[in-house]
């Protein structure tokens, strides 16, 4: 099950996401070490993107979200390669 962070408490090691609702907003991150794709819906967090066509990952909750780049995500201690950009 995937947790929701945002880019600082990942790099920090927080658990993060927004507690009042519940509801993840668009910097929130969802990470997990099983994870087959990590997924952002930001951007600019996304170094050298690269954009793609056609493909779909299925969320923790079997909703599919549609990739329209990879790239990957560098924070002050962990790059993140091959990361999803879903908008």
């Amino acid at each position: 099950m995937a947790s929701s962070t945002s880019p600082a408490e990942a790099s920090s090691g927080g658990t993060g996401g927004n507690s009042s609702s519940g509801i993840a907003g668009e910097a929130d991150w969802f990470m997990a070490s099983g994870a087959t794709n990590h997924m952002t819906g930001d951007r600019t967090l996304i170094s050298n993107l690269v954009p793609v066509s056609n493909q779909v990952v299925q969320a923790g909750n079997g909703a599919g979200m549609l990739v329209c780049g990879r790239g990957s995500v560098n924070t002050e201690t962990v790059v993140l390669p091959d990361v999803c950009c879903c908008f």
